[in-house]
């Protein structure tokens, strides 16, 4: 039995990835996401987390914590209203609020 010829074309994945830097997430068994990551900013590793600050070509600037995405430039904004405005809009006269969490800031932002 003969092995076939393997080419590479352009849409290849061999090729794809063998040109740029990417990052792989795993979502669930079978499943696996992909990222072309345009510039590295920030990786370090504490005794609790593994946390990265990376540039990528679809989501913009992200946070990478365990190797799972956390949240994105691009998609930052519509994660906080998700948040914040149910409990805005259900309080009849929202003045002050309590956030508890927010350290990235957005959620101030939303209010």
């Amino acid at each position: 039995m003969t092995t076939p010829e393997v080419v590479a074309d352009a849409h290849s994945t061999d090729v794809m990835f063998s040109k740029g830097n990417w990052f792989h997430e795993k979502l669930e068994d079978g499943l696996i996401i992909s990222y072309e990551i345009v510039q590295e900013y920030h990786r370090a590793k504490s005794a609790f987390q593994e946390v990265e600050v990376v540039e990528t070509k679809p989501f913009g600037r992200c946070l990478i914590t365990d190797r799972l995405m956390q949240s994105s430039l691009k998609d930052e904004k519509v994660y906080h209203e998700s948040l914040i405005q149910p409990a805005m809009f259900a309080h009849p006269c929202p003045k002050k609020v309590f956030i508890g969490g927010g350290g990235g800031g957005a959620p101030p932002r939303r209010g």
